[in-house]
C-alpha cells in the first residue's frame, strides 16, 4: 500500500513580510474609516460687552457676525491678551468657518468692558494675534 504524505514547511521570509505588509495596510485602512470622536471646543466665559460704533462702521457684516457668534456660543473659543495686558481678544469661528475676534478693553471709569473692534483678519487670525498678543488661560478678570 502506498501512503501519500504532505510535509508542512515553515513560511519563508518573503511570506512573513507579505503577511506583515497586508496587516499594516489593513490597520491603516481601519484607522482611515474608523469613526472619529469630534471634540467640542471649550467655551471660555466672556463679560457683558458694550458695543461701540467703530466695529460696524469699519468692518460691517463681520463685526455683526462676530457679535452674534459670541452671543450664540455664550463665550469665546479662545481668549488672547495683549502684551500690555489691557486688551483681550475673544476668538470665535463663524458659520462659514472663518476665525475672527472681538477686541475688548475695560473702561477705567465705569469698569465696563467695551468693544474696540471686531473683524476677521486677512491673514490667519492666530498668526495676526501672535504679533500683538499671547494666548490667555485665566484667571479671567471679569469672573469674580
Amino acid at each position: 500500500m502506498t501512503a501519500i504524505t504532505y510535509t508542512c514547511r515553515e513560511p519563508g521570509p518573503a511570506k512573513s513580510w507579505l503577511v506583515l505588509f497586508l496587516a499594516a495596510i489593513a490597520a491603516v485602512a481601519a484607522m482611515a474609516f474608523w469613526p472619529r470622536h469630534t471634540s467640542v471646543a471649550t467655551i471660555r466665559p466672556i463679560p457683558p460687552v458694550v458695543y461701540e460704533k467703530h466695529a460696524v462702521a469699519r468692518h460691517d457684516a463681520e463685526a455683526e457676525a462676530l457679535r452674534r457668534c459670541l452671543n450664540e456660543k455664550k463665550g469665546a473659543e479662545e481668549i488672547w491678551m495683549s502684551r500690555d495686558k489691557k486688551t483681550f481678544y475673544l476668538l470665535c469661528t463663524l458659520p462659514d468657518g472663518r476665525l475672527g475676534f472681538m477686541a475688548i478693553v475695560q473702561d477705567f471709569i465705569d469698569k465696563l468692558w467695551h468693544e474696540k473692534t471686531s473683524f476677521v483678519p486677512d491673514e490667519p487670525t492666530r498668526v495676526y494675534l501672535a504679533r500683538i498678543a499671547t494666548k490667555f488661560n485665566g484667571p479671567y478678570p471679569w469672573v469674580p
